[in-house]
């Protein structure tokens, strides 16, 4: 847990975490705009997570294409049953984006943000997602199938 608002140990205590999952930096014009990534919570269920500066839209479409192409495989390669990841309830364009990839809001984490925000949970599970895909071939999911 942070107990600070420095953008350099945020970066370092986020690169030492992912160390025990997958991680990318997406920078624009040479400056970090952006970093995505998943971890694990414990066997077979991982957490995914995203967040970004002021520029965060000039990179999003490469942090949708990483979770796509590199997240996705790395995370059925160790057997993930259920992806899950928290968005706060006043970013509507995270929300659209989730659901887009095929991710399903289960419920609402009350007071969850440092500042008392609520946050809602969605998640991948395996089953749903095989289903969905064998219904309609074309679908594309964000991280796990």
């Amino acid at each position: 847990m942070r107990g600070h608002d420095n953008p350099v140990l945020l970066a370092h205590e986020v690169l030492s975490a992912a160390t025990l999952g997958r991680a990318a930096i997406a920078f624009s014009e040479q400056s970090p705009a952006a970093i995505c990534g998943a971890t694990p919570l414990w066997p077979g269920t991982y957490t995914i997570w995203a967040f970004g500066t002021d520029v965060w839209a000039d990179v999003a479409v490469d942090i949708a294409r990483y979770a796509l192409r590199t997240l996705k495989p790395w995370l059925l390669g160790r057997g993930a049953h259920r992806v899950q990841c928290e968005s706060r309830f006043d970013h509507a364009d995270a929300h659209a984006l989730l659901e887009r990839f095929g991710a399903v809001r289960e419920g609402v984490l009350r007071s969850y943000g440092r500042d008392g925000a609520d946050y809602f949970i969605y998640s991948w599970r395996k089953a749903d997602v095989l289903q969905q895909t064998e219904h309609s071939p074309t679908q594309t999911c964000a991280v796990a199938s």
